[in-house]
């Protein structure tokens, strides 16, 4: 008898499906198909503290001695913000930036 595996646990860090696919307009390549880390959540695991705005992720990236790097290797990108205006009128600002070796996306929302 074959032992009853359980299915796999699926962690989704992307932002909603409507904003995944809006990216790829804003010219980042392949968005339905790579990897998303939310950055905030990056930012903790590196163990840096305080309050996540995409401005201090990039402000860190230009100030850190050494290379920040991607879980690939390659150099972690800078965000770009966009601001989004949602279906009910809300606008919301969301931040992306796009590993240049392996495409993760690194997103946040403000």
């Amino acid at each position: 008898m074959h032992a009853r595996q359980e299915p796999p646990e699926i962690r989704c860090d992307a932002p909603s499906y409507a904003v995944v696919r809006v990216t790829r307009q804003l010219g980042l390549q392949f968005p339905e198909d790579v990897r998303w880390l939310e950055a905030g959540a990056e930012w903790a695991r590196r163990g840096m503290t305080g309050a996540f705005l995409f401005r201090r992720w990039n402000e860190h990236l230009v100030l850190a001695e050494r290379v920040e790097t991607c879980s690939c290797g390659g150099r972690l990108p800078f965000l770009s913000g966009y601001l989004f205006t949602l279906g009910n009128g809300k606008e919301v600002l969301y931040a992306f930036g796009q590993c240049g070796r392996c495409l993760t996306i690194y997103w946040t929302k403000e």
